[in-house]
């Protein structure tokens, strides 16, 4: 035990630090106990702590490279999704283009299926036309041969 103090005044108080320590001495005896126990704990503890702080260092690297690997999968989908809208786009006006043609191929065929039906009247009144023009010619050679023979 040691005092800052000279003279009387240090002697009075070693000696009241003496019987104090004397008096106190069961306190200090479990808080030296408790201590004791307390530094054991946190030195088993260092280890797990360290290990704990190793294993959230590790999660920490794993989530960051999966964040590196979303943000690249989100890239990637991007880029499908614009190429998928582009080539929906292609497919789109391949197909306009195409019913276009069919259309105007349509368009042609009606006009020559109309030239053809129109032909096909003009024809058919044509053929009517000489089919009376040759009964009239017939009925008349019929009505000159009856009256010859009569």
């Amino acid at each position: 035990v040691v005092s800052n103090r000279s003279g009387v005044t240090a002697r009075i108080e070693l000696w009241l630090k003496h019987h104090l320590r004397r008096a106190t001495r069961w306190y200090a005896w479990e808080q030296i106990n408790f201590n004791a126990a307390v530094h054991h704990a946190l030195r088993d503890l260092l280890p797990l702590l360290l290990a704990q702080q190793r294993e959230l260092q590790t999660l920490r690297t794993q989530i960051a490279a999966a964040e590196v690997r979303r943000t690249e999968l989100a890239q990637q989908l991007a880029e499908i999704d614009a190429q998928h809208h582009a080539t929906q786009a292609e497919l789109v006006d391949e197909l306009r283009q195409r019913d276009e043609r069919l259309l105007e191929e349509q368009r042609v065929c009606f006009k020559q299926l109309s030239l053809e039906t129109s032909e096909a009247a003009v024809l058919e009144d044509r053929a009517r036309r000489n089919a009376l023009a040759l009964l009239e010619e017939l009925q008349r050679r019929v009505e000159l041969l009856e009256t010859r023979k009569s």
